[in-house]
């Protein structure tokens, strides 16, 4: 699940290639939403841990988010320099761009009951990438 996820983002846990400034955050969040919306499991499966805790938690977090959590923290880093940004404490960016990215896929049996709209059709993510692009950088992202 995790190998999936560093595949799908780049990221290199034996060294962090640097974000290209905006284009390559812009890129970085392209990349993770196209993985959320083919793996809404792996959110999910997250969600359900944490809200639960214990013991397969804290294997979760040893093995897999600990090893990954200095690759990500300078990732976020990189990204929080870049003056299009909004200025928001470096743990509640982590989460707001996590949240944002997923949770339309992690609820999409939910959206599908409530709206009759599939969000893995290909023109809803992405809509939803613009979306949040524009939500962080305030313009069209086409």
């Amino acid at each position: 699940m995790f190998e999936v996820l560093d595949k799908a983002i780049d990221l290199d846990t034996a060294g962090v290639p640097p974000i290209d400034g905006l284009e390559g955050f812009k890129d970085l969040l392209r990349r993770y939403i196209r993985h959320c919306a083919t793996n809404p499991d792996h959110a999910r499966i997250m969600v359900s841990e944490a809200m639960i805790g214990g013991e397969r938690l804290q294997w979760i977090v040893d093995n897999f988010l600990i090893p990954r959590r200095e690759a990500i923290a300078q990732r976020l880093v990189r990204a929080s320099t870049l003056e299009q940004l909004p200025d928001l404490n470096p743990l509640s960016f982590l989460y707001i761009t996590t949240s944002v990215c997923q949770m339309p896929f992690v609820l999409a049996h939910e959206v599908q009951a409530l709206f009759g709209i599939d969000v893995r059709k290909p023109e809803i993510v992405d809509a939803h990438i613009e979306s949040v692009l524009n939500l962080f950088f305030q313009y069209r992202a086409d």
